[in-house]
């Protein structure tokens, strides 16, 4: 299973899984913008299928995505919370592209990031203050620009290939298209200490899929409200495979706990959005298909018996320093993570697999 190092997600806003300790980039490139950060870009115009961006690489953040201009194989994309400027040109021409999500943390996107992209029709904005240079609205096509200048935050749709965009009222937000079954996705590829890559197809991802534009499905995801306030995302039921990408928003509210996947062994990833504060008791409890995750800064506890039995995971990485993981049980995690998190902080953590010891790198 190829896998992403994301914060983001942040898979996985979303950021993404996490590597292992060498790993390889397949089909994008990460390029150093001073001793900042990175810049995501496509390897070549050949990439296909949903591309997640990693949030974190080599522990600097991911800010910026630019070059995947002319790529018509894209179908989706998920940009982690860390990015903050989506450049010129970034999507140009991608015919493949239905849909995408902003996340809160970008205040830039530039002129034709998004232009020609005539198969786009839903785009969600989780912030309300972009700049977009809506003088010369160039950066979508049509009038989504002008609309999100006038809507703010939200969830914007359109028929195929024309129309104007309308901003959804109490619809469900689209969280990420749905790629082509046969595409695969674009991830990390783990490699061990020493070890040749070795590439595996991975199983299709759990996204939102729209049947048509604004009436979002889900699929192999439930989403159960939390009195007015939110959603926790849980498995629909235990055949889910693949890797998960969690939406962030849903009806306009955040999707803020995360449960009910435990004893879901064909869940080989998952990518949990920055809105999530809270794992859930047993989570992904005897998860054996979970190799790699990224909990999100936003997280503040995770409760006991979370990871247990998660024996296959190898890396996890910790964008906050303050979570709550009940260290005095040190159930939540198998080895001794929690421990090791306690005395070291935010930062990513690997071991050999089935190994009772974690090292931060």
């Amino acid at each position: 299973m190829k896998k992403v190092g994301l914060m983001s997600v942040v898979l996985l806003a979303v950021t993404g899984l996490v590597f292992a300790q060498q790993p390889t980039l397949d089909k994008l490139k990460l390029v150093p913008i001073g001793t900042t950060g990175y810049d995501a870009q496509a390897l070549d115009k050949n990439v296909s299928g949903t591309v997640v961006i990693p949030g974190f690489y080599n522990n600097k953040p991911v800010t910026r995505v630019n070059g995947f201009a002319n790529c018509p194989g894209v179908t989706g994309v998920v940009i982690p919370e860390n990015v903050t400027l989506i450049g010129w040109a970034a999507f140009q021409n991608g015919s493949g592209l239905i849909g995408v999500t902003i996340p809160a943390s970008v205040t830039k996107i530039d002129n034709y990031a998004f232009q020609n992209c005539n198969n786009l029709t839903s785009v969600t904005f989780l912030s309300s203050a972009i700049d977009m240079n809506a003088a010369n609205n160039t950066v979508f096509p049509g009038d989504l620009v002008l609309a999100q200048q006038a809507g703010g935050a939200g969830t914007y749709t359109r028929p195929p290939r024309g129309g104007n965009w309308t901003k959804q009222s109490g619809g469900q937000a689209v969280g990420y298209a749905a790629p082509e079954p046969s595409a695969p996705a674009v991830y990390y590829s783990n490699v061990g200490p020493a070890q040749p890559v070795q590439p595996v197809q991975p199983a299709p991802a759990v996204y939102y899929g729209g049947s048509a534009p604004g009436q979002p499905t889900l699929e192999k995801l439930k989403l159960v409200p939390l009195g007015t306030t939110g959603y926790d995302a849980q498995a629909l039921d235990k055949n889910i495979s693949g890797m998960v990408v969690i939406p962030g928003v849903y009806n306009n509210k955040p999707v803020t706990r995360v449960n009910g996947f435990a004893n879901c062994p064909g869940v080989t990833g998952v990518v949990i959005p920055e809105n999530v504060n809270l794992i859930g008791w047993a989570a992904f409890q005897n998860g054996s298909g979970l190799t790699g995750v990224t909990i999100p800064a936003s997280v503040t506890k995770i409760d006991n018996y979370a990871f247990q039995n998660c024996n296959n995971i190898t890396s996890v990485t910790f964008l906050g320093s303050t979570l709550d993981m009940n260290a005095g049980k040190n159930t939540v995690f198998p080895g001794d993570l929690v421990l090791a998190y306690q005395a070291g902080g935010a930062g990513t953590y690997v071991r050999q697999p089935r190994a009772a010891n974690w090292v931060k790198q």
